[in-house]
């Protein structure tokens, strides 16, 4: 603690106003035996990134008192939990894409063409394998979305058939 004999309030504004954009001043005023006793704690204010290692941020935070490690801990909680928020919503976007994803327009055209010839027997050998290649793809289109469903069903704690429901979506029709 510092003895200070005078210190008005016009020095200790100037201390404030120095410190006040890098610093974040607290003033302990006590009055002791008619004399003033004033603890000044300046807590540097950090604007840059540092790399702190692990270690050294644990043996940090062992230092705080248990409000502001309890305060500590809460901010890092919020920032986990942002973090997963981010993650889950990213994922779960990327898992509706596979689920919709489907034949564009063209491919679909041209598959139910060829299911029509099939099955009129006007198929020529050359459009059946075309048809057996566009059926492959639709397989593999077919096995991704269930993967895709299941997936984002355990994401939200759900099964399969209400996650279809809540969506909206039907089972396809893969001939």
């Amino acid at each position: 603690m510092l003895e200070i004999e005078r210190l008005n309030a016009f020095d200790a504004f100037n201390l404030s106003s120095i410190y006040r954009s890098n610093f974040n001043l607290s003033f302990v005023v006590v009055i002791f035996d008619n004399k003033c006793f004033i603890q000044i704690l300046i807590m540097p204010i950090l604007q840059t990134q540092i790399e702190v290692s692990k270690n050294d941020l644990l043996r940090g935070v062992e230092q705080l008192n248990t409000t502001d490690l309890e305060d500590f801990i809460h901010q890092i909680l919020q920032i986990n939990a942002k973090r997963k928020a981010v993650k889950t919503n990213k994922k779960e976007g990327e898992l509706l894409l596979i689920i919709n994803h489907n034949f564009n327009e063209t491919e679909q055209t041209r598959f139910d063409e060829l299911i029509e010839k099939r099955q009129s027997h006007t198929i020529t050998e050359e459009e059946l394998e075309e048809l057996k290649s566009l059926s492959d793809y639709s397989e593999e289109i077919a096995v991704e979305r269930v993967k895709a469903l299941t997936e984002l069903a355990a994401l939200r704690g759900t099964t399969v058939r209400e996650l279809m429901k809540s969506l909206e979506l039907s089972p396809r029709n893969y001939e």
